[in-house]
């Protein structure tokens, strides 16, 4: 896809953004107490601090003991989450910026959790999605989270040569993942398209 045909996509959909949401199986499974979600912003995950890993790892083990017993935090009311690839349009931008400058206890929630990139939007958005002309089915991305064929590695599945014709049929704007050594092929098709 040229610059041409990816201006005019958002030209027509001028408004719009685009998001993926965890299915609803999905969401009913991992919000479970102690579920995916909870693992995820429930303990603390020092990430956020720079010490020595040795005692980093330390204080982790003594607050994930402590966690067993007893919640530290408190929870996050109606957790929602999805891919952390979307595209919003800028007025969908501009109300995430302002409602973080006016609830920063939200935002501060966040820190010393694990791949909460998947949550923080997801949950902040959700009560907007018609609001903010927010698509939740469709991140525009192509990413192979099942892949049907076998494959080495970890996933997403490295895309290749034999995943053009489901890339060009789904109406992503962008494929994950991919790399030189062994998508060569797939991006040489890409580009002659």
């Amino acid at each position: 896809m040229g610059n041409e045909e990816f201006d005019e996509f958002f030209e027509k959909h001028n408004g719009e953004s685009f998001m993926l949401y965890d299915k609803p199986e999905e969401h009913e499974e991992w919000s479970k107490p102690r579920g995916k979600y909870e693992q995820r912003y429930m303990p603390y995950h020092l990430n956020d601090i720079h010490i020595n890993r040795m005692v980093k790892r330390l204080i982790e083990m003594a607050l994930h003991s402590v966690e067993h017993i007893h919640d530290l935090r408190t929870t996050i009311n109606n957790v929602y989450a999805g891919w952390s690839w979307f595209s919003w349009h800028r007025s969908v931008a501009e109300f995430v910026l302002t409602y973080l400058k006016e609830h920063q206890a939200y935002l501060k929630r966040f820190h010393n959790t694990a791949c909460c990139d998947e949550l923080i939007f997801h949950t902040l958005l959700h009560p907007y999605l018609k609001q903010l002309n927010i698509n939740p089915n469709n991140a525009l991305r192509y990413i192979d989270w099942h892949p049907s064929r076998p494959y080495e590695g970890r996933l997403p599945l490295t895309l290749d040569e034999r995943d053009y014709e489901l890339i060009i049929n789904s109406g992503a704007l962008f494929c994950r993942k991919v790399d030189e050594e062994h998508s060569g092929k797939l991006l040489d098709m890409l580009d002659k398209r």
